[in-house]
């Protein structure tokens, strides 16, 4: 019997379980004594952080878990491990979490988020290309020459360079030479961002005995378990990540995003898993 598929229609593997509505996203995983996370992000595109308090948060009933960067100071990054858990030192764009809550419910969980203290000393930042290649302009990464990064990563340290590198094939300088013309130029694209119709969203949970497993909407689930490793010192035998139907992420879900926090928090939370998400504001 021969197969034919050039020219014949080829059922989804997926297409009755999305048509019937059976398909389970992250967001529809039901766990027992589940805790939601509400995460505190930077108002500043550039800050210092000065100080985060979580004592009022961690008093809020219901709230049993609180986190910050002082208790996980790990960078992680796909290539350049430029990012962190959570801000440290210093605030980078508007949205970078700072810290996080944990709690039985959702409600609990805002209400402790908005008792946390941050102190910020606002800096200069840069808004486009051309002022962050200027010279003096503010660098987003002062330390940039201590990012560790894979081999064919060239950052520049002292400038907001996080990779340089050029591709040249034959004799360029000849061809430039014997060309008719040449055309100088340069090329600008609109600024984009992945939109999935499913927003991230991870659940984690860290057993008694240091066992880490995640759930999450990611494109990759080999590459979150490395680079959770990475960030948490952890063996890869200890970490283990499922990843249920995505909702769309067009690279968006390739590296890690929220997975981070959701283990920082579950690690705090003794035994319990830990939802984070975000949503569309």
């Amino acid at each position: 019997m021969t197969a034919r598929f050039v020219g014949a229609e080829v059922p989804r593997v997926d297409g009755v379980e999305k048509v019937t509505g059976a398909a389970r996203y992250i967001l529809d995983l039901k766990f027992s004594r589940m805790l939601y996370a509400c995460v505190v992000r930077s108002p500043y595109p550039h800050a210092l952080v000065r100080a985060v308090r979580l004592e009022r948060a961690a008093s809020v009933p219901g709230v049993r878990a609180v986190a910050c960067g002082r208790d996980f100071p790990f960078h992680t990054g796909i290539y350049l491990k430029d990012q962190t858990v959570f801000a440290t030192d210093r605030v980078r764009y508007v949205g970078d979490p700072v810290a996080a809550v944990a709690a039985e419910t959702e409600e609990a969980a805002r209400e402790a988020a908005g008792l946390i203290e941050v102190e910020y000393e606002p800096l200069p930042a840069v808004f486009d290309v051309e002022s962050a290649f200027a010279e003096g302009a503010p660098l987003v990464h002062p330390d940039l020459g201590q990012y560790e990064c894979v081999p064919w990563i060239f950052p520049k340290p002292g400038t907001n360079v996080c990779n340089h590198l050029k591709v040249r094939k034959g004799d360029y300088e000849a061809a430039i030479r014997e060309a008719a013309r040449v055309f100088e130029f340069t090329y600008e694209v609109p600024q984009v961002q992945h939109v999935p119709i499913e927003p991230h969203a991870s659940v984690a949970r860290v057993d008694l005995a240091g066992k880490v497993e995640v759930w999450t909407s990611a494109q990759s689930p080999f590459t979150v378990r490395h680079l959770l490793c990475a960030c948490f010192k952890l063996p890869h035998g200890d970490v283990r990540v499922q990843v249920p139907t995505v909702g769309g992420g067009f690279g968006g879900k390739a590296g890690i995003n929220l997975e981070p926090i959701a283990v920082a928090l579950a690690m705090k939370a003794r035994g319990r898993p830990v939802q984070v998400m975000v949503d569309r504001s």
